[in-house]
């Protein structure tokens, strides 16, 4: 990682320091309370993860700058109720963005929601099986870190790899390519793990095919989801235009 604009990057050839700036504030560390089910201390675990605010309808000026309305977004599995195998469950109680060094509590309708059966997705319809993993983002370990499948990793140390890919409390660009384009969802190489599931994925300004619009570089196109179990270059977001909760915004 490389301070380049306002922001850390991993690959600082990959766009300009003022589209760094530029999307700096599209992303926010979300923190959820998890608190054990059946237990009546006060302890609880830090869930560690990423989302953001589509942008709504204008509400006028203060004083001088454009306000609009915003629509909270991440990926829903950071606000499911967690099974361990062996520590039992944890369900969020609370969830809140960090908003320039600011807590901001967000009221989810679906807080705690437990997954079931209905709730899988069969992305390709069936054409190309690639199965992605969703888990709850606890920190980068060296199991779950995901990046190019033609680099091995050395052995780090818990420490070693919170330094190397993710300062800690602090959001960090990831860069990469998107290898496919679904009906409402997209497959990327970008590096991720535990923690970015949530992080809104934005268009670069360098190194683009003719096919896109310049005005659309640092435009956000989708919310950064899971990855894939056993390839190391395979993530999966959600296409937000197309996605059915957003058609309406």
């Amino acid at each position: 990682m490389k301070r380049w604009g306002f922001d850390n990057v991993d690959d600082t050839n990959a766009m300009s320091a003022s589209m760094v700036t530029e999307v700096y504030g599209k992303c926010h560390l979300l923190l959820v309370r998890l608190n054990p089910e059946g237990v009546t201390s006060s302890w609880w675990k830090k869930g560690h993860c990423h989302g953001g605010f589509l942008r709504k309808e204008a509400k006028g000026y203060s004083p001088t700058v454009q306000l609009y309305s915003v629509c909270p977004i991440t990926a829903k599995h950071n606000l499911r109720t967690v099974s361990h195998k062996t520590k039992g469950v944890f369900k969020p109680t609370a969830a809140s963005f960090t908003v320039e060094d600011n807590g901001v509590g967000v009221d989810w309708s679906d807080l705690a929601w437990e997954p079931n059966a209905s709730d899988m997705l069969d992305l390709r319809a069936g054409m190309e099986a690639r199965p992605a993993i969703a888990e709850f983002g606890f920190g980068p370990t060296q199991q779950t870190i995901m990046g190019n499948k033609n680099v091995k990793l050395p052995d780090f140390k818990q420490d070693d790899i919170e330094r190397f890919f993710a300062l800690p409390d602090r959001l960090n660009i990831y860069t990469g390519e998107i290898l496919y384009v679904g009906q409402n969802f997209i497959e990327s190489d970008i590096n991720s793990f535990t923690v970015c599931s949530g992080a809104i994925v934005f268009l670069l300004d360098k190194n683009q095919p003719s096919s896109v619009d310049e005005a659309d570089y640092g435009k956000a196109v989708a919310i950064h989801s899971a990855a894939h179990p056993v390839l190391t270059n395979q993530n999966y977001g959600f296409l937000i235009n197309e996605h059915p909760v957003f058609k309406g915004l």
